[in-house]
């Protein structure tokens, strides 16, 4: 059976989780420090990163910002 291609919102959605998690590791920031700059309960920003349609843009920024996201990788995720 042929696979289904990811429309291009759910390739956007994993991009930016996977930018996340990438640029946390590279940086060593932390769950619980990301949560700070967001602005949320630790638990919650690891449910948004694990779900990241359910950021709000303003979060989304800030993490960019907080991470250092490339303009290619913040251009990856419009």
């Amino acid at each position: 059976m042929p696979k289904i291609p990811k429309s291009d919102e759910k390739v956007r959605l994993a991009l930016l989780s996977g930018t996340i998690r990438k640029r946390m590791d590279a940086l060593g920031v932390t769950d619980k420090q990301m949560a700070l700059c967001v602005g949320v309960a630790e638990g919650t920003f690891i449910q948004k990163k694990n779900n990241p349609e359910r950021f709000k843009y303003t979060e989304v920024a800030k993490v960019a910002q907080k991470l250092k996201f490339t303009d290619e990788e913040k251009l990856e995720i419009l």
